[in-house]
């Protein structure tokens, strides 16, 4: 649930900048960076065209009272934003009895490449732990934006999964959700892996996990499969990355066709998940589970369902460990016409 939130007064530093409550004198800084082509619909909104716009976005920031200014201190000039905002999507249901916000920012190209935005939102995460007694707090940015996404991976954020939205410019994103818990009130997590949807520049990494587990396609043909799925809006393809390798791999879509032990359509559906054997052991894929869950989810899915073969007691016995229960066991024919 959304906390609530009252800047008014508060001021916060860190080395290099000072984050205070907007005053209508900052109009003009703000209408410098944010008429630029490049700002505005990295964060889904219309570039200002005129200062009367960055005004009128100054006094609504002023009326919510739970967005920082990013003033710098050597130019004296604000230099973008940092809202602690309500929240938009929750990472799963064991959130919503948890006091949370969704933390979004925006920083002037001019300022790009210095580090400062990791500084800032650092800053903020440790006043919404340590002051404010959050219990979590979300981000998320758009698939092609990866210079946020690295912004996020500094500040310790941990993947969710993806979800559609449209931006104030009417456009259809897909965003991807992070979300990162108060360390007084949860236990850390350690794991050094990383799940993130993959790309058209990562569909390679995906058919090679995929032809480990599926090993009587080929290559080939994984590879155009995983780029047929990436084009769809059904369909989701994850990675896990240790250190820059691929370590695991799930694959899910929306099914609206009959599903053994469903009654609600579509339902999500585990068309396989892998994970190398020298990485077993560490959740990974349980991880990756979480977030096809967490999509199909987003997704209006009521149920989430999944199979493997009769012999394979590894593949039931990390089934029935998430959660799921038995739906049926079936025998299938086939003959030749």
């Amino acid at each position: 649930m959304d906390a609530p939130i009252d800047i008014s007064g508060v001021q916060l530093e860190t080395e290099r900048l000072l984050l205070r409550p907007w005053r209508m004198e900052d109009a003009e800084d703000m209408y410098a960076y944010a008429r630029t082509e490049e700002i505005g619909p990295m964060a889904g909104w219309v570039p200002h065209c005129s200062l009367e716009r960055s005004k009128e976005i100054v006094a609504m920031f002023m009326r919510g009272k739970n967005t920082f200014a990013l003033e710098h201190k050597e130019t004296g000039k604000v230099i973008g934003s940092i809202g602690i905002d309500e929240l938009g999507v929750l990472p799963g249901k064991e959130y919503e009895p948890l006091l949370g916000r969704e933390i979004g920012y925006v920083l002037s190209k001019e300022y790009w490449g210095r580090g400062l935005m990791p500084e800032a939102v650092r800053r903020v995460i440790h006043y919404c732990f340590e002051e404010l007694s959050l219990d979590f707090l979300t981000v998320s940015h758009f698939s092609w934006n990866q210079q946020s996404r690295r912004v996020i991976e500094k500040c310790g954020y941990y993947f969710c999964f993806p979800y559609s939205c449209t931006t104030d410019m009417g456009k259809k994103e897909e965003n991807w959700l992070y979300v990162l818990r108060n360390p007084h009130r949860f236990p850390v997590r350690e794991e050094k892996e990383r799940i993130y949807p993959a790309t058209e520049v990562t569909a390679e990494k995906a058919a090679e996990l995929a032809l480990l587990l599926w090993p009587s396609h080929t290559m080939e043909e994984l590879k155009a499969e995983i780029h047929s799925l990436l084009a769809r809006q059904d369909a989701l393809v994850l990675l896990a990355f240790c250190e820059g390798t691929a370590v695991g791999y799930a694959q899910c879509q929306l099914r609206r066709d009959y599903v053994e032990g469903t009654s609600s359509s579509p339902a999500g559906y585990l068309e396989g998940v892998f994970v190398r054997e020298e990485y077993r052991g560490k959740g990974i894929a349980r991880r990756l589970l979480d977030s096809c869950e967490g999509w199909a989810k987003q997704c209006g899915c009521q149920e989430f369902a999944s199979d493997c073969e009769l012999e394979n007691v590894q593949s039931l016995n990390f089934h029935l460990h998430c959660g799921f229960s038995e739906a049926n066991r079936i025998i299938c024919f086939q003959k030749r016409l």
